[in-house]
């Protein structure tokens, strides 16, 4: 009788000092999956390559220099404009999960101005 819980104690044992090793395998492999792109990113990926385009095609005079500052200029508006909007999504998503926080917790009100919850 002593063995089998000797036995049943060092399989306890065990189990629970392979566990963080066997549980942080299994979670690098899901880690390691790339993530889709974000709303706009591709986008603003394709902005920023364009820019790097413009600049490459001006250093070897391809380009004069209104016609760099014009294009430039553009793609940089695009661009503040895609990174204004990733902004305002990320603030949405922010207070929706606050107030599902907030309905969680069963506070009514929101935080005052400076962040302090009466």
């Amino acid at each position: 009788m002593a063995g089998l819980v000797g036995a049943a104690l060092a399989l306890f044992v065990a189990l629970v000092v392979l566990y963080p090793f066997v549980r942080s395998r299994f979670w690098r492999e899901e880690s390691a999956t790339p993530k889709p792109p974000q709303d706009g990113q591709l986008e603003l990926d394709g902005i920023f390559s364009a820019i790097e385009e413009l600049e490459r095609q001006h250093r070897s005079g391809e380009l004069l220099e209104a016609d760099f500052q014009e294009q430039r200029s553009g793609y940089r508006q695009q661009a503040a404009l895609l990174l204004r909007e990733q902004e305002e999504r990320q603030q949405k998503a922010d207070q929706a999960l606050e107030q599902e926080v907030r309905r969680a917790r069963g506070v009514a009100e929101p935080p005052s101005a400076d962040g302090a919850v009466s």
